[in-house]
């Protein structure tokens, strides 16, 4: 007899926009919680996911952007970068006042 029939494989769902998105409402939510939180230890917990959440989420929408082309992940680099910048000027503020940059 014929080989049976098997079911067409359903495709993958990617994993880089999901993880992408994730870092994205983790950088807006820590730079919410930044402005809004008075206290210093939970302040600098926020400071300190965030800005790495928004480094990770721009680095990976970049060079998967750079090499799928692919729109949404365009629209997440474009979502991320506004957390970036933000906590790219609190680190420098942090670090100047600490003396860091002489």
């Amino acid at each position: 007899m014929g080989d049976p029939v098997k079911p067409a494989a359903k495709p993958k769902p990617g994993w880089v926009a999901p993880f992408a998105l994730q870092m994205c409402l983790i950088a807006w939510s820590a730079l919410v919680l930044t402005e809004t939180i008075p206290s210093y230890a939970i302040k600098l917990l926020c400071i300190l996911f965030g800005s790495h959440a928004a480094l990770i989420g721009v680095l990976t929408c970049i060079v998967v952007w750079l090499r799928f082309r692919q729109g949404i992940l365009f629209l997440l680099l474009i979502a991320t970068s506004p957390p970036a910048v933000y906590f790219a000027l609190v680190l420098q503020k942090f670090a100047s006042d600490r003396g860091w940059f002489g």
